[in-house]
């Protein structure tokens, strides 16, 4: 009788929200080989569920997890399969397959800024800027920075820093 690796399990990826391309760690649990002989794996990485065109592939590797940087913006399929280092034609059949998306953040609107009466005053005045609170599509804190210069170009504004208030 023929003796194959067990089938790698794999451990779940969680969806993420970016902006750019993500690196994820990719992980599973080790394979065994009846064999006790050291077992070796291959990921494949793929934005089609059928794995027609595999994106990325990690080539044949010793460890259990594997990094991969993938666009944003999409679903990604991956699956893995194991082989024995010393036999190499003694394959495991492929993974259940596991998927992740990585969606592209959208940032929130502009706030509405609350409009400042003019002042003719010769000695300095404080003034509280106002704006209106605005919320991230995906629920996350908003936090706002501002800016404020007597010249149009902001050359030397002063600034807030990242702040969360909606007044400053």
């Amino acid at each position: 009788a023929t003796s194959y690796p067990t089938v790698p399990t794999l451990i779940p990826e969680p969806d993420i929200v970016s902006i750019d391309p993500v690196t994820v760690s990719l992980d599973w649990n080790a394979s065994t080989s009846p064999l006790l002989h050291p077992i070796e794996y291959l990921v494949h990485v793929d934005d089609d569920s059928d794995f027609s065109s595999i994106n990325h592939t990690s080539g044949w590797i010793s460890g259990t997890t594997w990094d991969v940087t993938v666009a944003q913006g999409k679903t990604w399929y991956w699956r893995v399969r194991a082989r024995d280092q010393v036999i190499p034609q003694l394959l495991s059949d492929w993974s259940a397959d596991d998927e992740f998306t990585i969606t592209t953040a959208e940032a929130p609107p502009a706030p509405t800024l609350t409009p400042e009466p003019d002042v003719n005053n010769t000695e300095p005045v404080t003034v509280t800027l106002e704006w209106s609170t605005e919320v991230w599509p995906d629920g996350d804190p908003t936090e706002y920075y501002v800016e404020i210069d007597d010249n149009g170009s902001f050359s030397s504004p002063i600034t807030s820093g990242w702040i969360s208030a909606t007044t400053w």
